[in-house]
C-alpha cells in the first residue's frame, strides 16, 4: 500500500462510537453510562491474527458487484449520482458513473498496473500508470487500487511490513495499528459481531497530523457477507467528503477478465497522462 496525500479534511480527533447492537444487554448499558465494554470471548490478541481474520473476509468476497449512490466534494461543489463499482483483490477496480437513464457518463478501469478513464460527455480517453492520482480521477479515494478495494468493502488496508498491534478498547471495538519506521500509523477500529468483524473506522496518519480517514456503519449482510452499507472518506488535501451509499451489493461473482480494461473507442484519441497531468474535471451526476 502507498500513503500518498492526494485528495475534506480528516480530523484527528477520538471517535466515540455508538455501541454495537450485537453487544446485547449488560454491555450495552455500561456503554451507554460510560463504563468500559468488556471483551468478547476468545479476544483476538495479537497483529498477525487480526491480520489473518481481516484477510479472510477479502477472500470470502471474491469478485464483487455493487450498485451505489456517491455523493462527492469537488472544485464545482458536491456532485452526486449513480455508480456501478466492481473489484476484485487485490487491486482490481472499475466504476462506471450512470446517468439517470443508465448510460454511462464516465468509466474507469485500474486492473493494479494499468488506469484507463473513458470521459463519455466530455468525448475524451485517458490512459496511463495505476497510480493513486489516476485512479482518483473519478470516484476521489487517492490511495493504491488495494487499498481502494479494501476501503470499499469495509476493511483496513494492509500495511507491509508494519508492526502491527491490538488492544481491545473498553467503548466496544478492537483498537488495531499498524506502525511503519517513517512514521506513518494507521489505525482501525474493528467490532466483533459473534464470529464477524465489523470495521468502523480506519484512519492513516503522520506527524503532522491526519492524512486521510474512512468511517463505516450500517453494516448488514450481503450474501455470506458482512458488509458496510455506507462508507465515507474524507482526505487532508481534498476538496470534501467520498460518500458511498450501497443500494445493492453482490460479492462472489464471476466477472470477466476483461471488466478491468477499456481499450479506447473508435474515433477518440488515447491521451497518456500522469501525476502532473491536468485534465479537465469529468462531469458526471448532479450537483443539485
Amino acid at each position: 500500500m502507498r500513503f500518498e496525500r492526494d485528495g475534506g479534511r480528516a480530523g484527528g480527533r477520538r471517535v466515540r462510537h455508538a455501541p454495537p447492537a450485537r453487544l446485547a444487554g449488560l454491555p450495552v448499558v455500561l456503554a451507554l453510562v460510560g463504563c468500559p465494554v468488556p471483551p468478547p470471548e476468545n479476544p483476538i490478541e495479537d497483529g498477525p491474527t487480526m491480520e489473518s481474520r481481516l484477510a479472510a473476509v477479502l477472500a470470502a468476497a471474491g469478485d464483487v458487484r455493487a450498485e451505489a449512490r456517491v455523493e462527492q466534494g469537488t472544485e464545482r461543489g458536491p456532485v452526486k449520482g449513480l455508480v456501478y463499482v466492481f473489484l476484485r483483490a487485490p487491486d482490481h477496480l472499475r466504476f462506471d458513473a450512470m446517468s439517470m437513464v443508465d448510460s454511462p457518463l464516465a468509466v474507469l478501469v485500474s486492473d493494479g498496473t494499468d488506469f484507463a478513464l473513458h470521459d463519455v460527455g466530455g468525448n475524451r480517453y485517458y490512459y496511463g500508470a495505476a497510480e493513486p492520482c489516476n485512479i482518483a480521477r473519478l470516484l476521489r479515494i487517492p490511495l493504491g487500487g488495494d487499498a481502494v478495494v479494501r476501503i470499499l468493502l469495509g476493511l483496513p488496508p494492509a500495511v507491509g511490513g508494519a508492526e502491527a498491534r491490538v488492544a481491545w478498547d473498553g467503548d466496544g471495538f478492537y483498537d488495531y495499528r499498524q506502525a511503519t519506521d517513517d512514521g506513518m500509523e494507521l489505525e482501525a477500529h474493528v467490532a466483533p459481531f459473534g464470529e464477524r468483524l465489523d470495521t468502523l473506522l480506519v484512519r492513516l496518519r503522520d506527524r503532522a497530523g491526519t492524512v486521510w480517514e474512512a468511517t463505516f456503519d450500517g453494516h448488514r449482510e450481503f450474501g455470506p457477507l458482512r458488509l458496510p452499507a455506507h462508507v465515507r472518506f474524507t482526505a487532508r488535501d481534498g476538496d470534501g467528503p467520498v460518500e458511498v451509499w450501497y443500494r445493492e451489493v453482490e460479492p462472489g461473482v464471476e466477472l470477466p477478465d476483461d471488466a478491468w480494461s477499456y481499450p479506447p473507442p473508435d474515433g477518440i484519441p488515447a491521451e497518456a497522462v500522469t501525476c502532473q497531468t491536468a485534465i479537465e474535471p469529468v462531469r458526471w451526476g448532479s450537483e443539485e
